[in-house]
């Protein structure tokens, strides 16, 4: 099953962390793909140009967007996201508390793969990793899809908090 909302879900989930009212993201598999067709930055005709983008990617994106950088090390289960570096006056800026990011972080974690669940006809089938996430054709270049995704939660979640 594809997970349609992956992008939203991670993107609010980061936003979530930088302001402190969630500990980190668990994800199935940082591996999984996005696959993004752009319009081509360098051909004015209707030529687009295909962008293989991680699940790990567009989080790593997302926490830069916020001026704070992340690091993934460990393999399979064990990998993880930490906080390496953190730009201040970006979070001055966008008026997020310093409070709540701290070297070292870990903000990433994977989720337990082997968890059971019950379907609706009550027999147990294990979480699949999903290996392709969705297909995106779009005028908007994704960098700056990230950064417009970023800007409006950050946004929505403030006036609610």
């Amino acid at each position: 099953m594809i997970e349609k909302n992956i992008v939203q879900k991670s993107i609010r989930e980061v936003v979530h962390i930088a302001l402190g009212l969630e500990n980190r993201i668990y994800i199935k598999d940082l591996s999984a793909h996005l696959y993004w067709m752009e319009k081509s930055q360098f051909n004015f005709g209707e030529e687009y140009v295909a962008k293989d983008i991680t699940i790990r990617d567009l989080i790593r994106m997302s926490f830069a967007e916020l001026g704070i950088e992340i690091e993934f090390c460990g393999r399979a289960e064990l990998e993880k996201g930490v906080i390496i570096d953190i730009d201040e006056e970006r979070l001055d800026l966008l008026k997020i508390d310093k409070e709540y990011i701290k070297f070292g972080q870990t903000v990433v974690k994977i989720e337990d793969r082997s968890s059971v669940s019950i379907d609706v006809n009550g027999t147990i089938e294990k979480h699949l990793v999903q290996q392709y996430i969705g297909h995106f054709e779009t005028e908007i270049h994704f960098d700056n899809f990230i950064k417009e995704l970023i800007m409006s939660n950050l946004m929505v979640v403030k006036k609610q908090s």
